[in-house]
C-alpha cells in the first residue's frame, strides 16, 4: 500500500541551483558561473553537499538513500538574462525542472553556464546513491515453523558486524504492510525503508543493533479481486476498518521469532524497539498489547491501536506518523489512538 508524505515514502529531492553571470559592485558582467547549490530532500534521505558550495569551487559530492531514484535540477538565471545553463547537456530554462534519474551507485550530473562570449564554466555534482542490495544480503534469510500450529513463517535477520556475545544490543522488530505479504522472504526488505535503515552502515556506526523482519504469508484465496487475501497481522485483513485490531496467528508466529532471537543472541530485553508500516503498524501495536512489556517504544506508521487496550500501553513512547490525508487508512486511527494514550 503506498501512503502520500509519510516517513518512509520515497520523495524526491530537487537541486536547487541559481546560475548566471555575477554583477560586480561597479557593475561590470564577470564570468558567468553558479551562485547557489542547495538539495532540498526528505529528513535524513541525503546527507550534506560535500564541500559547501562556493562559486569559484567546480566539483561537489552529495549521498542519497537507496529510495531515491531521481533528482530535479532547478536552474535560475541571475545577473544576466542571456545566461544559458545546461544540465547533462540539456538547455535548462529558467524556471523550469530538469529531471535527472539515478542508478544504483555513482551518478554525475554535469551542469555549464555561459553568458555571450564569455568562456562556459562546468560544474559537477556526484550523486551518490546508495546501493540497497549490500544491506539486504546481509540480512539471514531464515524460516521458523510455529511448534504449536505447524505455521511456517519466513523472516530476515540482520546481526551487527563484530557480534560480541558479552554486549548488550538492541534490537528493532519491523512488520511491513499488506503488499509485502508473500512467501519469497525478501520483499518486506526491498520494498521500503522500514527495516534496511536500521541495518545501514552510517546508523549501526553509530547504533548498532539487530534487526529483525518477518513476512505473513499471502492468503491463498488471495485474487485479481483481492490481491492482499485476507490474512495479516491483524483482523484488519479480514474484517477491514470497521475491526481491525484483534490479533491474527500470523502476529503469535511473528511474536514467537522474536522471543526465539533474544533467546539466541545477546538482546536487551529493555531495549527491544517495534515498528511497523500501515497493517504493520495495526500489527505493531496489537502485539504490544497482547505481549505487554515487550517493547521498550514503538514507532508507527499509518495505523492504530485499539483505544481499549491502551492501558496496557500508557508507559510505552509512541511515535506516530500519519498523512491527514491518507486515502488507505484513515487518520482517524492514529488520532484516535495519540487519544486514548494521552488518556491512559
Amino acid at each position: 500500500m503506498k501512503h502520500p508524505r509519510t516517513i518512509l515514502s520515497a520523495l524526491v529531492p530537487v537541486l536547487m541551483l541559481a546560475a548566471g553571470s555575477a554583477v560586480s559592485a561597479a557593475g561590470s558582467r564577470e564570468e558567468p558561473g553558479l551562485s547557489a547549490i542547495r538539495l532540498v530532500a526528505p529528513p535524513d534521505s541525503a546527507g550534506p553537499l560535500i564541500p559547501a558550495f562556493s562559486p569559484g569551487t567546480r566539483q561537489y559530492t552529495i549521498g542519497v538513500n537507496s529510495d531515491i531514484a531521481e533528482v530535479t535540477v532547478y536552474v535560475e538565471a541571475s545577473g544576466s538574462p542571456a545566461a544559458v545553463v545546461t544540465v547533462n547537456g540539456t538547455k535548462a530554462r529558467p524556471g523550469v525542472m530538469v529531471p535527472v534519474r539515478l542508478t544504483a551507485g555513482e551518478n554525475r550530473i554535469a551542469i555549464t553556464a555561459s553568458a555571450g562570449s564569455k568562456a562556459a564554466k562546468s560544474y559537477t555534482i556526484i550523486v551518490k546513491r546508495e546501493i540497497a542490495v549490500a544491506v539486504i544480503d546481509r540480512f539471514q534469510k531464515l524460516t521458523f515453523t510455529d511448534p504449536g500450529s505447524g505455521f511456517v513463517m519466513g523472516y530476515r535477520l540482520f546481526v551487527p558486524d563484530n557480534y560480541d556475545p558479552a554486549v548488550k544490543y538492541p534490537l528493532v522488530f519491523f512488520l511491513h504492510g499488506a503488499g509485502e505479504s508473500g512467501s519469497d522472504n525478501e520483499a518486506q526488505l526491498y520494498a521500503n525503508r522500514g527495516a534496511v535503515v536500521w541495518a545501514e552502515p552510517e546508523e549501526q556506526a553509530k547504533r548498532p543493533c539487530f534487526v529483525l523482519a518477518p513476512q505473513n504469508p499471502l492468503d491463498p484465496a488471495a485474487d485479481k479481486f483481492n490481491p492482499f487475501g485476507k490474512k495479516g497481522w491483524t483482523s484488519l485483513m479480514a474484517r477491514g476498518f470497521e475491526a481491525p485490531f484483534a490479533p491474527e496467528p500470523a502476529l503469535g508466529t511473528a511474536y514467537l521469532i522474536l522471543r526465539q532471537a533474544m533467546s539466541l543472541y545477546s538482546i536487551d530485553e529493555t531495549r527491544v524497539y517495534g515498528t511497523g508500516l500501515s497493517m504493520g503498524a495495526f500489527g505493531i501495536f496489537a502485539m504490544s498489547t497482547e505481549y505487554p512489556g515487550t517493547f521498550a517504544a514503538l514507532a508507527a506508521v499509518c495505523g492504530g491501536l485499539n483505544p481499549g487496550t491502551a492501558g496496557l500501553m500508557k508507559d510505552v513512547p509512541v511515535w506516530l506518523f500519519h498523512a491527514e490525508d491518507d486515502p488507505v487508512v484513515p487518520v482517524r486511527f492514529s488520532r484516535d489512538s495519540v487519544k486514548a494514550l494521552k488518556a491512559a
